[in-house]
């Protein structure tokens, strides 16, 4: 069976914050996703402050903000239900998750 890949992109904040969604997807079922919010800086370099995937088997929060990084898997939930939840959080976080990155990284 043929897997499905949808890819888009929305404004979090006009011009420069954005939130990337992936989502493969094979007979109605997620098999795949990933989300990633990002800025460009004023030298058109991107960082990304905050990703949600499920890269080492298990969905999870790689928060990019925090010094030393870390993960935060997210149990007990589908793949679909876990997207949704971190596309949630990701809408009613990023401004927090954006300027922590700022502060550890840039500043």
């Amino acid at each position: 069976m043929m897997i499905r890949v949808k890819l888009w992109r929305k404004y979090l904040s006009w011009p420069d914050t954005k939130a990337q969604f992936e989502l493969s997807v094979e007979k109605g079922k997620v098999v795949d996703a990933k989300i990633i919010g990002y800025f460009v800086d004023m030298y058109g370099m991107e960082h990304q402050f905050v990703r949600w995937d499920n890269s080492h088997g298990k969905f999870h929060k790689d928060c990019c903000y925090k010094k030393g990084g870390g993960k935060e898997y997210i149990k007990g939930m589908t793949l679909n239900e876990a997207f949704i939840w971190a596309t949630r959080d990701l809408i009613a976080n990023w401004r927090k998750y954006k300027k922590e990155y700022i502060k550890n990284f840039i500043s």
